[in-house]
């Protein structure tokens, strides 16, 4: 509910303009199946690159939704949980002032419906006129998703019944299946035991309740139940206290959600992103991604979805025979998730006793490389003080370490900075990361320790921690042993 409600804020606020203020590219394309112009409203990602590849998201009844469509979407890719994206709003025809869609998205004729039963027509025109253009003109690259409310939800449901490969995915809110005397759920139930379905997805979002039941909604949620179509995630959601209209809103949210489930553009899902473990001492590593659906094994197997989920915490004993993977009601994002752990010993301190601490900066814009400024690390020291917008930092000596358990070195900020303990690399800050932490198992003892700090221009100055981690539990953020 919270998620809704900030959701809802955010939406109102973007909406305070009206739909004319859409970033949208007005189009058009003529249907000989349809006979008539038809308006479009193509709305591309932000910096928009035709090399890169984009899902397209037809939004019917496009007058009507694509304003909030467009809005949730955005709202999920700046949280995290959708890509970039374009969306293709496609307005209802009007003619001598009579809204089309009842043509366009009824599968049957009606007598009381004059205008009702071309579905089928609508239908081919997506699939040989307007998904081809959109192809050509905008080059996505990516998979076609579908969403309609109420007689479009209506037509969603036809697409998927009648030809299944058209999109990717069907989201449907608040979809009249009364239609017709439930002509699409007795449909379903014939369509559906057979239907040869290749990673399909279909999500029904309505009115819990009574309204489920006169919609056709909890019909066609017992038919979906009953014939588990093979190849389709499907999920029924069901919202008490809305209207036919103020659905769409959370459906959109959740259909979304649940399209895009197991994407993230976090690129550290766990909060120790590599190290050694020692096997008879496990260690308890953070998930950062609660979202996700992660489940893993303990003995080198692959996982099923059926097998142990990550809650927030995953304890680590043996990772060279662990494997950790995400799932995906699609399959699109599932994948195994690389903890760069290995199993190993304490690493012994230093065989001889290093120097103290000591620092030397080197200007990265000088022709040479030759120290500006060098001196003793102590109480004071800040890496500041240089004075050069663009520098590299190198800290040399002696790490003293009080007592025998894990410790985490991490590196903040400073791509390309490195970390050795006794002359060997064990933190190295990649490009586009801004957080490294490693955990080692140390002795009591001396280490030599080197640190190479890199401060490009313009960027955030990096920082180096050493935390110890008692017996491996994961508040090692709390005990800071050393810092830079």
């Amino acid at each position: 509910m919270k998620a809704y409600l900030l959701l809802l804020i955010a939406t109102l606020l973007i909406q305070a303009s009206s739909a004319q203020d859409l970033p949208q590219k007005k189009d058009s394309i003529y249907s000989a199946i349809l006979q008539e112009q038809r308006s479009l409203q193509v709305i591309l990602p932000s910096n928009y690159n035709p090399s890169q590849v984009y899902d397209v998201l037809y939004v019917i009844d496009g007058e009507w939704n694509t304003l909030t469509f467009y809005n949730i979407r955005r709202y999920l890719q700046a949280v995290g949980f959708a890509p970039p994206a374009i969306i293709v709003g496609v307005p209802n025809t009007y003619k001598d002032d009579i809204n089309m869609r009842d043509r366009d998205f009824l599968p049957t004729q009606v007598k009381n419906t004059p205008f009702s039963g071309g579905a089928a027509n609508f239908l081919s025109f997506f699939k040989t006129e307007l998904i081809p253009y959109i192809n050509k003109t905008y080059h996505p690259g990516g998979e076609s998703i579908l969403f309609g409310a109420s007689f479009g939800g209506t037509f969603v449901m036809y697409a998927l019944l009648t030809d299944p490969d058209v999109f990717k995915a069907y989201l449907c809110s608040d979809p009249a299946f009364w239609w017709d005397n439930r002509y699409l759920v007795k449909l379903a139930g014939e369509k559906l035991p057979q239907a040869k379905l290749n990673a399909r997805m279909l999500f029904i979002g309505g009115r819990a309740g009574k309204a489920a039941e006169s919609m056709g909604i909890a019909a066609m949620d017992s038919v979906l139940r009953a014939t588990k179509p093979a190849g389709l995630a499907w999920k029924v959601s069901g919202y008490e206290g809305e209207t036919h209209n103020s659905v769409t809103f959370k459906t959109n949210y959740d259909a979304l959600k649940f399209t895009y489930g197991g994407y993230t553009k976090n690129m550290q899902l766990f909060g120790i992103h590599g190290g050694i473990v020692l096997p008879e001492k496990p260690i308890t590593i953070s998930l950062y991604a609660e979202n996700l659906d992660i489940r893993y094994t303990n003995d080198s197997t692959l996982p099923a979805k059926e097998w142990i989920p990550v809650d927030t915490r995953l304890v680590v004993t043996n990772p060279d025979h662990m494997t950790v993977r995400s799932f995906s009601p699609s399959g699109r994002y599932t994948a195994n998730i690389p903890l760069h752990l290995r199993s190993g010993t304490t690493l012994a301190p230093a065989k001889k006793k290093p120097a103290p601490l000591h620092f030397a900066y080197f200007d990265l814009t000088a022709k040479n490389r030759k120290p500006v400024k060098t001196g003793h690390v102590d109480a004071t020291f800040q890496l500041k003080e240089a004075g050069l917008p663009s520098f590299e930092c190198l800290v040399e000596g002696a790490l003293t370490i009080p007592d025998k358990s894990y410790y985490v070195l991490q590196l903040d900020d400073g791509e390309g900075s490195e970390v050795y303990i006794n002359d060997t690399l064990r933190v190295k800050q990649p490009v586009g990361v801004k957080r490294q932490s490693i955990i080692l198992p140390l002795d009591k003892g001396v280490y030599a320790l080197k640190i190479k700090l890199i401060q490009a221009a313009s960027q955030p100055l990096p920082r180096f921690f050493v935390f110890k981690s008692t017996d491996g539990q994961d508040e090692w953020w709390n005990n800071v042993i050393f810092k830079l």
